[in-house]
């Protein structure tokens, strides 16, 4: 955990994902829609904290395929990631901006590993992808963050 906290100076923008990474992921083939399922990582909120105190803009990009297969609205993951945002709080950390992907397969740009989530929160921060970092857990974080130019590292538990 200590050594994930350390990024390079450079670093201005780090992208997260949300599910694996920030907080303990679904089974297989499930999602996460109820706010009262979040359990933070042990991890996150500490490196999250140190990351807002150095003044990197700390934003989560993820898929929330439920949206589009009719498992729960919108206003559901909006009211997961609420519940994210306030655990985190609770330790002294937060999240800038929550970039959401609530389409299916093939039906957008934005889905990872398509890097239209991150292309368009490195737009938002103002910076380029030498300035920018993708910490995941899968490999369609991997892919978004290749296909976006910037730097991927791997959460694994």
């Amino acid at each position: 955990m200590g050594e994930l906290e350390l990024l390079p100076d450079e670093v201005r923008l780090v992208i997260l994902d949300r599910d694996g990474t920030i907080v303990e992921g679904a089974a297989e083939g499930d999602y996460l829609i109820d706010p009262a399922d979040v359990r933070l990582l042990p991890w996150a909120a500490p490196a999250i904290a140190r990351w807002n105190r150095d003044g990197r803009r700390v934003v989560v990009a993820t898929n929330q395929r439920c949206v589009a297969l009719g498992l729960c609205a919108r206003e559901r993951v909006d009211e997961v990631n609420a519940r994210v945002s306030a655990l985190l709080a609770e330790q002294g950390a937060h999240i800038d901006e929550w970039y959401v992907c609530a389409h299916g397969i093939e039906e957008c740009e934005c889905r990872k590993p398509l890097p239209g989530l991150l292309l368009r929160a490195m737009a938002d921060a103002g910076v380029g992808p030498e300035s920018a970092v993708m910490i995941g857990d899968s490999a369609a974080d991997a892919g978004a963050a290749y296909a976006a130019g910037i730097a991927w590292l791997r959460v694994s538990r």
